[in-house]
């Protein structure tokens, strides 16, 4: 080979190749030319560096790669050694193995595997997956750099003003909102406490009691007494001179005709609001009827205030419901935020190299992934469950004044009563007045009402005013009148008759003058010739005479220091009058005063007896309010007297009698028995053992009659006992003797003088603790009322089969308190409470409610329905099957004639098929209020 010496490559050796300007290498890159000074692309240094303009290609790399790699690089197979390559793309079919040392711009395709080294950031571009986050980032606060599995619980994830969660303080807040008030119920919300207090405040505004003219109302409720104040029995009626009454309460008459208040003349006025107050003018019956249950419900209403959940209100049954929020807006609340950009080594990663769980869902960020509630551990955060509204609003609602709650938490329902219902009204009847009905309808009556007082005037007689004041006029108006004019020294002028007439005649020296308008008679004296004088002590003036003087100036009287208390006493010795002062004798006391006296008795003995009289003997008479009776102690007694307790002690010593037995009598001690088979009573001898007379007198054994013993006497059988026990009979039985039934008087205790008196027909009595039955017959109708049973005196066994029927009790007299628990059944109810009736189609439908309870049809007609003995308080129910043909049906009357008919809810359908129940509830006689349901899907 030749050898180039000194000369330099040029166009002359194009073939060669020459670094740089035919130079050496030096540390600055040097371009690789042709002799021609063509580039190659391709630049070296003596520091091994490498650049290329073009495309690299090589079986491998052995060793380290290092440097920059820029532009794209195409290997054949592996890229080994340590070459510092810039070119534009590498693309390698094979593996790249080794170090890469230095800066990487550009895509890599394929699988990196190692480490990948520097500092943050400097890797740009997107990994296929990693292994981990360079940076651990959080999601809703829980870190996560992708190695492991994380769970989220309620805690970590942030609540959206949109999406709250349950709190109790929430659940109270919305209930306080959502229970609005009606009318006489009020709510107290204390926050701070967590309650919501609903009382009942006007329990009783429903019940309104007027007392009219004559009636007065006391007490408080539930218990109201009504009083007749005025009742008929204070009328008092007295004729007078020419007046004649005839007639028993309630009817006088008063000699004439005359018409009195009748009942037309009294009204009733409803003031309004619930219930109805109403007069009945041809009874006499006013009837308050409380509000019913449908008025009660429409007072009711409910408002939803949004959010989650619902609540209604139905006043058609009065319940209030409430639907919790559904699973979709509970998870509207959960807001996930999803971090896109997780600042790691790799810009972005299209996939974790480890899927992980996120709260139990698989995540390698391959794509999006849902959480729901069921995935998210619940912590302080609460999820909303029924049964926590439940416990909370259990809590919340507290119940006031008249109000009861009752939880079920098992059931789910928190039931609110009115504790203090006006059922629990209790009317008492004064004087006068009667009181019948349950609530909601009482009727109060007047039993003794005053407008049946009827006056009627009778001759010379007029009545006018109405009640309670008459005026009771006599027309003829001599009515107050002297019958007898009586004059001294002559004899009586007696009238001969009502309208007699007297005739005033004029005498000597006297005339008489009468004046028709005013109805006077004037008498004057027409003596003008007698001359009258005054004497000792008087003064004339005219026709006036006078003292002239005081009486110590009289002849015949003589005063001396009068005082208050003075009186004149005539001297008989002297034949002049004095003045005196009275002098109080033994027991009693004078008062003087100035114009009066007042003597008084001081003697306490003024209740005594005057006289003592003894049988056979003379009287004994007091001769002064003094005297003293003194009684002697006679044969065979002696007297005792103890001045300390006022006592006198009366006692036999006689000890000496001897007493023997006579005929038909025996001696045993100090009793005497009969002996005979006779004894005489009254001069009549009776045997023994047949019937007892005495013709006169009383016969009394056993005792004395008094303290004790057994007295017959004309008729009269008494029975006195003196062994502490009460009196009695025995009656035994017709074989030996064996038993006896006793009838026994009540106990001193009991203050007893009743009078029992026997049937006037044949029977068999019957006793409190007797197991016998009542018959029907022995009571009469309306005869057993309300005070005649005790509280839970009737039970099963106190009532014969069918014995107790609807005319044998007093209206509204049984109420519940009567009643043993468990004793009314089912088969004890009337037909019209259990029986349905197969009602026929037709154009109009008369339905009995007496006789069934529950009436079926299918429709075939346009029908008009009406009902037939309704009362008040019955509910009925129709089930109506509509017949496809657009029938109308029409409830239309009551009794026979027009009915109200308040419809509440639900609309009929005539639908082929479809079944109407329609259930009716009669507040009155001629109203009812209907509702029509369906069977639901």
């Amino acid at each position: 080979m030749a050898s180039l010496t000194g000369n330099s490559i040029s166009t002359t050796y194009p073939s060669l190749i020459k670094v740089g300007d035919n130079g050496t290498l030096a540390s600055a890159l040097q371009s690789i030319t042709d002799g021609a000074g063509n580039t190659s692309g391709i630049s070296l240094n003596t520091g091994g560096d490498l650049t290329a303009t073009g495309t690299i290609t090589a079986n491998a790399f052995s060793g380290p790669l290092t440097g920059n790699v820029s532009g794209t690089a195409s290997l054949a197979s592996n890229l080994t050694g340590t070459p510092n390559i810039s070119v534009g793309t590498i693309t390698a079919s094979g593996t790249i193995t080794g170090n890469v040392t230095g800066n990487i711009t550009g895509n890599v395709t394929g699988n990196v595997t190692g480490n990948v080294s520097g500092t943050s950031g400097s890797t740009t571009g997107n990994a296929a997956t990693a292994t981990a986050l360079e940076t651990a980032r959080t999601i809703a606060g829980v870190s996560f750099n992708g190695t492991s599995s994380i769970s989220l619980d309620t805690s970590n994830i942030t609540e959206n003003a949109s999406f709250l969660y349950y709190t109790a303080e929430r659940v109270d807040d919305q209930a306080n909102t959502l229970i609005q008030a009606g009318t006489g119920i009020t709510k107290t919300y204390n926050d701070g406490a967590g309650t919501l207090t609903i009382a009942n405040s006007a329990p009783d505004q429903t019940v309104a009691i007027s007392a009219g003219t004559g009636i007065t109302s006391s007490g408080t409720y539930p218990n109201f007494t009504i009083t007749n104040s005025a009742p008929d029995q204070t009328v008092a009626l007295t004729g007078g001179t020419g007046i004649n009454i005839t007639g028993t309460y309630p009817n006088f008459t008063i000699a004439n005709t005359g018409s009195g208040i009748s009942l037309t003349d009294l009204s009733a006025v409803d003031g309004g609001g619930l219930g109805s107050f109403a007069y009945d003018n041809s009874s006499g019956a006013f009837t308050y009827t409380g509000p019913s249950d449908s008025d009660i419900r429409t007072l009711i209403s409910v408002t939803d205030a949004g959010g989650d959940g619902s609540l209604s209100y139905n006043n058609a049954n009065g319940v209030i419901t409430y639907t919790g929020p559904s699973e979709s807006e509970v998870r509207a609340h959960i807001n996930k935020a999803y971090v896109d950009g997780l600042n790691i080594a790799a810009s972005t990663a299209t996939t974790l190299a480890t899927a992980r769980n996120i709260s139990g869902v698989a995540f390698d960020g391959s794509q999006a992934i849902t959480l729901n509630t069921s995935g998210i551990t619940e912590n302080s955060n609460l999820y909303y469950t029924a049964e926590r509204v439940d416990d909370q609003v259990n809590t919340l609602l507290v119940a006031g004044t008249g109000i009861s709650k009752t939880y079920d938490d098992a059931g789910g329902t928190l039931t609110i009563a009115n504790t203090l219902p006006d059922q629990t009204v209790a009317l008492t009847g004064g004087t006068g007045i009667t009181t019948s009905g349950t609530y909601p309808n009482f009727t109060i009556t007047n039993n003794a009402p005053d407008q049946t007082v009827a006056l009627s005037a009778g001759a010379n007689i007029s009545v006018s005013g109405t009640y309670p004041t008459f005026t009771i006029a006599a027309t003829d108006t001599q009515t107050d009148s002297f019958k007898t004019i009586a004059v001294s020294g002559q004899s009586n002028i007696v009238a001969d008759s009502a309208t007699d007439t007297l005739t005033m005649a004029a005498g000597s020296n006297v005339t008489l003058t009468t004046t028709a308008g005013t109805d006077t008679l004037t008498i004057a004296a027409t003596d003008t010739n007698t001359t009258y004088s005054a004497g000792t002590g008087l003064a004339l003036g005219g026709t006036t005479f006078s003292l002239n003087a005081g009486l110590n100036n009289l002849t015949d009287t003589t005063i001396t220091n009068p005082a208050a208390g003075n009186v004149l006493i005539y001297d008989n010795s002297n034949s002049i009058f004095e003045n005196a002062l009275l002098t109080a004798g033994t027991n009693v006391t004078i008062t003087n005063a100035d114009g009066s006296i007042t003597i008084a008795a001081t003697d306490t003995q003024t209740d005594s007896f005057k006289t003592i009289a003894v049988s056979g003997q003379s009287s004994i008479v007091a001769d002064s309010a003094t005297d003293t009776l003194t009684l002697a102690a006679g044969s065979n007694v002696t007297l005792t007297t103890n001045a300390g307790t006022d006592t006198l002690t009366i006692a036999a010593t006689d000890t000496n009698t001897t007493y023997t037995a006579g005929s038909g009598l025996t001696l045993s001690g100090t009793e005497f028995s009969l002996t005979n088979n006779a004894v005489t009573i009254g001069g009549t001898s009776v045997a023994l053992g047949a019937a007892l007379t005495a013709t006169s007198g009383a016969l009394t054994i056993g005792g004395n009659g008094s303290s004790g013993g057994v007295t017959i006497n004309d008729g009269s059988l008494q029975m006195r006992t003196g062994t502490g026990s009460v009196a009695e009979i025995r009656m035994y039985c017709e074989t030996g003797n064996a038993h006896y039934q006793t009838i026994k008087a009540a106990p001193h205790s009991a203050s007893s003088s009743a009078v029992l008196t026997l049937p006037t027909a044949t029977g068999t009595f019957v006793a409190t603790g007797d197991t016998g039955s009542v018959a029907s017959g022995m009571i009469a109708a309306d005869a057993v009322t309300q005070a005649k049973i005790a509280d839970d005196a009737v039970g099963a066994d106190q009532l014969a089969a069918s014995a107790v029927v609807t005319a044998s009790v007093v209206d509204a007299n049984i109420t519940s308190a009567k009643i043993a628990n468990d004793s009314i059944t089912n088969d004890k109810l009337g037909v019209e409470y259990t029986t349905a009736q197969a009602v026929s189609s037709a154009a109009t439908i008369t339905l009995d409610t007496n006789v069934y309870d529950v009436f079926t049809w299918t429709v075939g007609h346009t029908a008009n329905v009406d009902f037939t003995n309704v009362i008040i308080g019955k509910v009925k129910t129709l089930i109506v099957t509509g017949g496809g043909s657009s029938y109308a049906l029409t409830l239309r009357n009551i009794n026979g004639s027009t009915g109200t008919f308040n419809k509440i809810s639900g609309t009929y359908d005539d639908t082929s098929s479809t079944k109407n129940i329609i259930q009716i509830k009669f507040i009155s006689t001629s109203e009812a209020w209907y509702t029509i349901s369906k069977i639901g899907s």
